[in-house]
């Protein structure tokens, strides 16, 4: 699957909520509570292709190849990751 056809995946996932109500200032938007964003956010992260080897920041989603310092690109230290 494609990362597109993953996003587009989630985005119906998140769509498809039961009891959605929008904002009467923000009629195209939905509210989602944390606690299902959540579990869509992790069941996405299950469903991403990782290389073997790579880890993916918690923080900002950069790739790297080990969990030993910090990350690159937001300066998280590892010890952070869950």
């Amino acid at each position: 699957m494609t990362l597109d056809a993953l996003i587009a995946k989630y985005i119906r996932r998140a769509a498809e909520l039961p009891d959605r109500t929008s904002p009467e200032e923000y009629p195209d938007c939905m509210l989602i509570s944390g606690p299902e964003m959540d579990d869509i956010l992790r069941d996405f992260a299950t469903d991403l292709p990782v290389t073997s080897g790579q880890v993916i920041c918690p923080n900002c989603s950069a790739k790297r190849e080990s969990t030993v310092g910090g990350c690159w690109q937001c300066g998280v230290y590892s010890e952070h990751w869950g």
